[in-house]
């Protein structure tokens, strides 16, 4: 395992440069798809989409669906999004976690029904943020063994601009898509979204006390409505034009005020390395 080191200027929030480290891991590639499909380890329980809403194929063509083999041959699950045709962006704590070492990766993408059909691909290389330094810091970038051939069913999230970097996206409805718990505990056979609005970087700042971090909340403050389980890594999507734009990486929930905050990644920050490590081109 390899540690880079990324240096992220941050001009919204502060006028310092400040260095993080990133871990760098070749995979192993698995296609035995018996090792993935033991029973699921969704990753933290208390992050999956309750009382949500299920997807319909094409509705969101570029959600990603992880099943993770540790070292102990216990399968995580997390959600992600398609970046580019090799490229899936998640959450880094899926990687480093309480459990054991990350060997091998499987991705499905291209269904919202993964018991009707779905494509399989396997990772190669996954990069993460070392969360150890900063929890805040939850990011992660896998690139895939061959290209994805895109289509009605499989395509890729446009990600913010440049320009965006300032922006704070108050009061936007949102989106969080991911492959996390159902209301009965088990794990997702649909892909399931909400609906959201993003608040402001005071409100989620006030409450986590981190720069790089984007908060939301269910849209006319329903309270029952909330992430939990493998939804962990999937993707918060604006819509400009009709284009989805992924702005956030759900990273976990929090309640305060008899409410529930949804915390995700801020994106815009993270597009240098994003376009580092990709080389998907930065949009002005």
């Amino acid at each position: 395992m390899k540690v880079l080191t990324l240096i992220l200027l941050s001009t919204i929030f502060c006028s310092s440069i400040e260095s993080f480290s990133v871990r760098h891991q070749k995979l192993k590639i698995i296609t035995n798809d018996e090792v993935f499909d033991v029973e699921d380890e969704i990753f933290d329980r208390d992050r999956r989409l309750i009382n949500a809403n299920n997807a319909t194929d094409g509705q969101f063509p570029y959600s990603a669906r992880f099943s993770l083999l540790r070292t102990d041959g216990r399968v995580t699950r997390c959600s992600g999004s398609i970046i580019s045709t090799n490229f899936v962006l998640s959450a880094g704590h899926c990687i480093d976690s309480r459990y054991e070492e990350v060997t091998a990766v499987r991705i499905e993408v291209g269904t919202s029904n993964i018991d009707v059909h779905r494509t399989r691909v396997y990772a190669e290389e996954q990069w993460w943020l070392d969360a150890s330094e900063l929890a805040a810091l939850d990011l992660a970038i896998y690139r895939l063994i061959e290209h994805l051939t895109f289509n009605s069913l499989i395509s890729s999230v446009r990600l913010p601009r440049q320009s965006q970097r300032n922006h704070e996206f108050v009061g936007y409805p949102s989106q969080i898509i991911g492959w996390g718990n159902d209301n009965s505990g088990s794990s997702a056979r649909i892909l399931q979204y909400g609906n959201y609005r993003i608040l402001s970087n005071t409100v989620c700042d006030d409450r986590f006390q981190t720069f790089y971090e984007m908060c939301s909340i269910a849209d006319d403050w329903h309270p029952e409505l909330s992430t939990q389980g493998g939804d962990s890594g999937g993707p918060m999507v604006i819509f400009e034009s009709n284009i989805p734009t992924q702005v956030g990486i759900h990273v976990r929930r929090r309640v305060t005020g008899g409410q529930n905050l949804h915390v995700a990644t801020r994106v815009s920050l993270f597009l240098e390395f994003i376009n580092e490590i990709t080389g998907i081109p930065i949009r002005d």
